[in-house]
């Protein structure tokens, strides 16, 4: 290419030397400067320089008379400029299209692999999809999922069986249209407050007659909606029931087996303790003058004697305090914390409201042995100087006990420690008269034992 440059230049050159002077040729030597696009911005150079120096002998060996001697040799600088200059812009624009083709090639390329990525991810996607669809669809949990407009947009057949719908009935509708009654049950409130607080909420519910049943739901917000995996925990929930109804008779039991066997301490073995008393000082009074050895030995029993009647009144009392059916829950209160204080040497502060008179023998019962067993946990474990005990009743007339130490505080996970047996009887034992046990600790700032039963339970008289 270039050797053709080289020829036009030649021929330019000739064709110009054997015309007139008068007709000049100097635009055709542009012809083999054109060639610079194909053999580069150096041998473009080349051909310029060429074309200068064939244009200026050319003119030269006309003898043409000129008015100033240098006149042609600015004639030959102007024309060799303005070649190098043109030389140069078509080496510029080979260079620039050159740089936006391979910039085109470039962008396609990456265009091209960008859409096979997008292919490969949207295959991805899709198997991912199917593959999740197919496992929703063969898992025994029902699942469903629900537009921020609460409108089902997939369920799964577990939960097509559950609900019983057909997924073409669920499937563009709002589930609170669908179910007009969950508007007003604890679901409403859970899956609201899931969305409300973009949290994992789990929670059992109970679904009344046709279903009759119990299932646990678990709660998973997103910027689309919620999801909700529901599992059918009747069986667990009715073999819980009976469990807990059996608790309940078998602490019905206990106590009435308490209250007997405190009786008959009290009654029979407190008697016989009397009589025995009563023949030791007639004995005594009968022998006294005689044997001084008899009487010191008569002495010695009277004093074991009066110690076993006071262990015989203070196991009939631990079974089953006697003010508690005859005076009250207040007066059982009040005899137990002096008891705690004067064995535990723990001070006690005691705050009742007047004239609270609770008729339910259990709430009575189970405020007592909540009372008994907070207590002891204060004396094995508190480290505290002080305790306040307090049984007072709300504008509701709701029952309301509370224990407050100033120990070292209990740990959380004392409080949910799966040996915490005792703190797990005071549930049972709240939960069987529909109270609620709270219990609250902070490190070096005590412990807060709250019992709180409704007044449908603890039925007090003024």
């Amino acid at each position: 290419m270039f050797a053709l440059g080289f020829l036009a230049v030649v021929a330019v050159g000739y064709l110009d030397y054997v015309t007139s002077w008068q007709c000049k040729f100097t635009v055709l030597y542009f012809i083999p400067l054109s060639l610079t696009w194909f053999i580069g911005k150096r041998r473009g150079l080349i051909l310029a320089v060429l074309c200068g120096i064939a244009a200026t002998s050319t003119e030269l060996s006309w003898g043409m008379p000129y008015d100033h001697p240098l006149i042609p040799y600015w004639n030959a600088s102007s024309r060799l400029l303005i070649f190098l200059i043109f030389t140069c812009l078509i080496s510029k624009i080979k260079s620039q299209v050159t740089g936006l083709e391979m910039a085109v090639v470039a962008r396609m390329n990456e265009l091209v692999k960008e859409i096979d990525e997008k292919k490969l991810l949207k295959k991805e996607k899709s198997e991912i999809y199917c593959a999740l669809h197919s496992t929703l669809d063969e898992m025994g949990e029902g699942f469903v999922s629900m537009d921020q407009q609460w409108r089902y947009t997939y369920v799964n057949p577990a939960a097509v069986k559950f609900i019983g719908k057909e997924a073409d009935e669920l499937l563009g509708q709002v589930c609170w249209e669908l179910f007009p009654e969950s508007s007003y049950g604890l679901a409403y409130q859970e899956l609201h407050r899931s969305v409300r607080e973009n949290c994992v909420v789990v929670f059992d519910n109970y679904i009344p007659a046709p279903l009759n049943r119990w299932y646990q739901n678990r709660c998973y917000p997103s910027p689309k909606g919620i999801s909700v995996f529901f599992t059918d925990i009747s069986e667990r929930k009715f073999a819980e029931e009976k469990f807990r109804d059996l608790t309940d008779h078998l602490e019905t039991v206990r106590e009435q087996e308490r209250l007997a066997i405190s009786r008959e301490i009290h009654d029979e073995f407190g008697q016989a303790l009397i009589a025995f008393k009563l023949d030791l000082s007639w004995i005594e009074h009968k022998f006294l003058p005689v044997d001084f050895q008899l009487t010191g030995r008569l002495n010695a029993m009277r004093s074991t004697l009066d110690l076993l009647v006071t262990k015989a009144q203070n196991i009939a009392s631990e079974l089953r305090p006697p003010l508690l059916d005859n005076l009250g829950l207040a007066a059982a209160i009040d005899w137990q914390v002096r008891e705690f204080k004067r064995r535990c040497g723990i001070e006690c502060l005691l705050m009742l409201n007047d004239g609270i008179k609770v008729h339910d023998k259990e709430v009575g019962t189970t405020v007592m042995r909540i009372l008994q067993e907070a207590l002891t946990n204060i004396a094995k474990h508190a480290k505290a100087q002080s305790v306040v005990v307090s049984l007072c009743e709300t504008a509701a007339n709701d029952l309301i006990l509370e224990i407050v130490d100033d120990g070292r505080g209990i740990e959380q996970d004392e409080i949910h420690s799966a040996l915490a047996f005792g703190l797990m009887g005071m549930r049972e034992r709240a939960r069987h008269c529909h109270g609620v046990l709270t219990i609250r600790g902070a490190r070096g700032k005590g412990t807060t034992v709250r019992l709180e039963i409704p007044r449908e339970t603890a039925k007090e008289a003024h």
